[in-house]
């Protein structure tokens, strides 16, 4: 067998070893819209505590649900603005996103101006992001809403997450064999990406395709 061939599937399998080693630590109060351009259907995230990403980059739309209590006779169910949030998971095994205090009408509102949440790492570190917040938009047309803003170069746009026809659609439960509608035991859930995302994602890829062109 060519060394060449060798070492480079040697390098193509180092790549793709970590693809599932970032968790991204879900809350009761946020709720995941789409992630890397795909929808998210409520199935896939019933009863887990996780969702498993690849190490790369990522993006996602969420939005902050939360009962408040105005006074003590009245509730309110407050929900935030969509917020889009894009970052690079590399070196870290787990991150979070840090809500601000969310009990008071004011504070709901202070939240939708300044979107002051956070990204954090496992040991309570922040992790680089950015952010923008997506216009209303109906439930159903998530996808194609996060396309064009992925191609229209804004502050979180990532264009390789803006979805062809062939390629859209809401992941869930008939096309996700790994996701289980009535999940109760709170485990982690995985996302199902390709090869050549996993690859494509990865910093060191261009190393490789330079190296193996020299051959």
């Amino acid at each position: 067998m060519n060394l060449g061939f060798m070492v480079a599937g040697c390098l193509a399998a180092s790549l793709i070893a970590p693809a599932y080693a970032i968790s991204l630590k879900l809350s009761p109060e946020v709720d995941l819209l789409v992630v890397d351009g795909r929808q998210v259907s409520g199935p896939i995230l019933k009863g887990a505590d996780s969702l498993q990403l690849n190490a790369g980059e990522h993006q996602i739309l969420f939005q902050v649900s939360k009962h408040l209590r105005t006074d003590p006779s009245n509730d309110m169910f407050y929900h935030s603005v969509p917020m889009i949030v894009a970052f690079n998971a590399i070196n870290v095994h787990a991150i979070s996103i840090s809500l601000p205090k969310l009990t008071t009408e004011q504070e709901s509102r202070d939240f939708n101006q300044k979107m002051n949440f956070r990204l954090i790492d496992e040991n309570g570190s922040p992790v680089s992001y950015q952010q923008d917040t997506l216009s209303a938009v109906a439930p159903q047309n998530l996808e194609a809403a996060m396309s064009q803003y992925n191609l229209a170069g804004k502050t979180a746009s990532v264009p390789a997450f803006a979805l062809t026809k062939k390629s859209s659609g809401p992941l869930n439960t008939s096309n996700n064999s790994s996701a289980q509608p009535e999940k109760t035991d709170k485990s982690p859930v995985k996302l199902p990406f390709s090869l050549w995302a996993m690859l494509h994602q990865n910093p060191q890829v261009d190393s490789l395709k330079k190296w193996f062109t020299a051959q």
